[in-house]
């Protein structure tokens, strides 16, 4: 003997709850989303591309072009503490400071701490929001094309 299962129109008819009653929605018209006009936003203001850089910092032929990154701290921490770190791309040097947040005034003064300890003549970027100041540096930045393109950011990452 097959066992039978229940389906919706035995359930209710056989006295149980009334389950069209529970899956309406009473009637009530659904909220139309608000459409707020997006124009194009641009996150970092005058940037300059990659591949605009002169050939001498491509080919590694001076010391003082640098590339900076962020290393963040982990989720589970409760810490918004993060690490400037400015790596010149011939001679592998490190400059590392420690920032509070990832708030471009925190990291343009972080690089500017790192300017007083090594010669920085360029810097080559991601496109981050904490780079938002980049003309305040006082050199030359540029940025790189591709988020996670490795090529491009050779030395820090």
């Amino acid at each position: 003997m097959l066992a039978r299962l229940p389906s919706t129109n035995g359930y209710i008819a056989n006295g149980g709850r009334d389950i069209a009653a529970i899956c309406r929605r009473n009637n009530t018209p659904r909220r139309k989303r608000r459409k707020h006009p997006k124009g194009k936003r641009q996150i970092i203001p005058n940037r300059i591309g990659i591949e605009m850089r002169p050939i001498e910092i491509n080919n590694n032929s001076a010391y003082g072009h640098c590339e900076a990154d962020t290393i963040v701290s982990g989720k589970k921490t409760a810490s918004k503490a993060a690490l400037a770190v400015v790596c010149q791309m011939k001679s592998k040097y490190l400059g590392i400071q420690k920032i509070s947040s990832m708030k471009p005034a925190a990291f343009k003064q972080a690089i500017w701490k790192i300017k007083k300890r090594q010669t920085i003549l360029s810097l080559t970027m991601d496109n981050g929001l904490e780079n938002r100041e980049h003309e305040q540096f006082g050199v030359p930045t540029y940025f790189c094309e591709h988020i996670f393109f490795l090529a491009e950011a050779k030395s820090r990452e």
